[in-house]
């Protein structure tokens, strides 16, 4: 099922209106548990994964303001939203739940809007993973290519990756979780081997032409994602205690695996100007040869092929979710029978097919759903020419509306449903609450201000565009019975 936003709607059955959000006590919710450190290590990998990418927040600003941001970040951004949406999510515990909290607090117009938002927001920052992989392609192999040479391979691994996934050939959580971690074993071995010729004096140096927004832009979207784990919170043993416990691990997580690495970088190298994407190829030759800066190359590639296949996977999976629910075209549900791997194979299915002939059913479709991959794929084609940074400014501004959206829906239902079960509650009230929610309210609102008229009229044109299809769907479609994707 879907990993991302699936929007549950209301609707007309026998003359009485429903509300299609799961109850909290829905058996349905309650899967295996986890707990604290799987909890964790899902954060981190949503939050940062590792720092590939983080080189231009180096470039413009230096290393004290970026070591500054990842102390102080997680503290005034990360944790109140990762509390916001333990709180939330838990008590409407359904896959990205943050859709039924937008809907409980202020209509489905909202809801519908912010999950196109998010939906849009995720496909633009699954396109910055092949800008990093061919960045780092390019430089591996010392390859000048020309800009229209540049956008030609980009599409290349966008439309090689989604073919891999629409065969069938998919990367799972766990297996990417896994493999995330092997894929940070480039920047382990430069921090060890790089200690002894650190220069600490560097880690309170500024650039002199401090970029705010490029930092801002880079820093948000390296420490966004805390209210990630509310597609799994469902699945929280003893939320209460569980919750604050995985985001202390997620923040030692952090500040181990991205945050030493880049201060070890740092301190071997300060020429700012130079940190472009794929730079610590460079730091690493420095420091450990040829050998390593390959290595490095190769986690890259690995690494953002894995984050892309999977976030494909999702999207098409939302996407297909909301046909079913009449809130997309329903070609967009269209499966192939089975996954071309399959066929490739020989796997025939006999046991299901027999099965499905004794009871006189059809055949069940098992295949990858192909059209919704094909939506994801020309959006991610269509993004394929522009800059890394347009791309990341309009993902962050797209992602700060939506968080917005959910403070203010929290706020909303802490006082219209202050008895609603809430497995995990914040121990403050509703003004307390508010108050630990201003300093991510204002980052987000700076954010949007500061990114430029571009990301700001895309951001715009996505919210109106779903407000209107919604209103448009909402006449032409028939009340209907749907349930939540899962």
């Amino acid at each position: 099922g879907s990993h991302v936003c699936g929007f549950v709607r209301s609707m007309e059955e026998d003359g009485e209106k429903r509300s299609l959000i799961p109850d909290a006590a829905d058996p349905r919710s309650a899967a295996r548990g986890l707990g604290g450190f799987p909890i964790a290590t899902f954060i981190y990998l949503s939050v940062a994964g590792g720092p590939y990418g983080t080189e231009g927040a180096l470039m413009s600003a230096g290393p004290f303001p970026v070591l500054i941001g990842f102390l102080v970040l997680p503290i005034i951004w990360g944790f109140p939203v990762a509390l916001l949406a333990a709180e939330l999510s838990t008590a409407l515990p359904c896959d990205s739940s943050f859709t039924a909290w937008v809907q409980k607090a202020l209509g489905d117009v909202a809801a519908f809007t912010a999950t196109i938002a998010a939906f849009i927001s995720g496909v633009v920052d699954m396109t910055l993973y092949p800008n990093i992989m061919v960045r780092y392609l390019i430089l591996a192999f010392d390859y000048h290519a020309e800009s229209w040479a540049t956008i030609l391979l980009k599409g290349g691994v966008v439309t090689f990756l989604c073919l891999l996934n629409a065969a069938g050939i998919r990367l799972a959580a766990d297996a990417s979780m896994l493999g995330t971690f092997i894929l940070l074993l480039p920047f382990a071995v430069l921090t060890v081997v790089g200690i002894p010729t650190v220069d600490p004096s560097v880690w309170l140096q500024t650039t002199p032409d401090f970029n705010l927004v490029t930092y801002l832009n880079i820093m948000l979207w390296n420490l966004g994602g805390w209210d990630s784990f509310s597609n799994v919170a469902g699945n929280i043993v003893n939320p209460g205690k569980t919750v604050p416990q995985a985001l202390f691990l997620a923040a030692v997580i952090l500040e181990v695996f991205s945050l030493l690495p880049i201060l070890v970088i740092s301190g071997n190298d300060s020429h700012w100007a130079s940190y472009t994407n794929g730079h610590f190829m460079d730091v690493a030759n420095q420091v450990g040869g040829e050998a390593l800066r390959f290595a490095m190359a190769a986690g890259a590639i690995v690494y953002c092929c894995t984050m892309y296949c999977y976030r494909v996977t999702a999207f098409s999976h939302q996407l297909e979710g909301m046909a079913l629910q009449g809130l997309a075209p329903r070609l967009l549900a269209f499966r192939l029978r089975r996954d071309l791997i399959a066929v490739i194979a020989g796997d025939r299915d006999d046991e299901a097919l027999k099965e499905g002939a004794e009871e006189g059913a059809a055949p069940p479709v098992t295949g990858s759903p192909i059209v919704a991959i094909g939506f994801v794929w020309l959006i991610s084609l269509a993004a394929c020419p522009f800059a890394f940074g347009i791309l990341l400014k309009v993902d962050n501004v797209l992602y700060c509306i939506v968080l917005l959206a959910m403070i203010v829906s929290f706020i909303i239902l802490r006082r219209t449903h202050p008895d609603m079960h809430r497995p995990f509650k914040i121990p403050l009230g509703t003004v307390g609450c508010a108050l630990i929610f201003v300093p991510p309210a204002l980052i987000a609102i700076l954010l949007i201000v500061v990114s430029g008229l571009l990301a700001q009229i895309v951001s715009a044109v996505v919210l109106s565009v779903a407000a209107i299809s919604f209103q448009f769907m909402s006449l032409r479609l028939r009340p209907m019975r749907v349930v939540p994707v899962v």
